[in-house]
């Protein structure tokens, strides 16, 4: 992640559309900075500053998809400058009700259209399999669909 990072990029997040926090490269990885006031975004991410130096990083690396071929996808989908975390999770509306943006004001995001199917409907047509896991990302009208089992990951995206 950091090879394409320039220290000082930062990567706002907001919760519930109040601003709790900055993300930001650094020369040995990634910070973070809570707002203050701000609710805690993650039991990894404590309000005291008491975590771990790498948890910033695998916080958002745990937002996407492990595989290559599924962030590729994603980053296709979306526009992404790159598979980097900060260049995927630009201007998205995350799990956990978190919306991220590269610049200081938060992202106004489109709504997307609604595509009918059942998580196993879904699954069976994009992941031939039995799925252990899913994720949607929302960025541009754009939804990602990441399903994944024990074995493989598979990416969708949905207009």
């Amino acid at each position: 992640m950091r090879d394409s990072l320039k220290r000082g990029d930062r990567l706002n997040v907001w919760m519930n559309g109040r601003h709790v926090g900055v993300f930001a490269a650094l020369k040995n990885g990634v910070g973070f900075e809570y707002d203050p006031e701000a609710p805690r975004i993650s039991f990894s991410l404590p309000k005291d500053g008491s975590w771990r130096k790498d948890a910033p990083e695998n916080f958002l690396l745990n937002l996407l998809p492990e595989s290559g071929a599924a962030k590729y996808a994603m980053m296709q989908s979306i526009g992404a400058k790159s598979q980097e975390p900060f260049d995927l999770l630009d201007n998205v509306d995350s799990a956990g009700a978190l919306v991220f943006s590269r610049s200081d004001e938060q992202p106004s995001l489109s709504s997307t259209s609604v595509v009918e199917g059942t998580g196993s409907g879904i699954a069976a047509n994009s992941c031939s399999q039995t799925f252990s896991g899913l994720m949607v990302l929302q960025r541009q009208g754009c939804a990602i669909l990441s399903c994944w089992s024990s074995r493989q990951v598979h990416a969708l995206a949905l207009r």
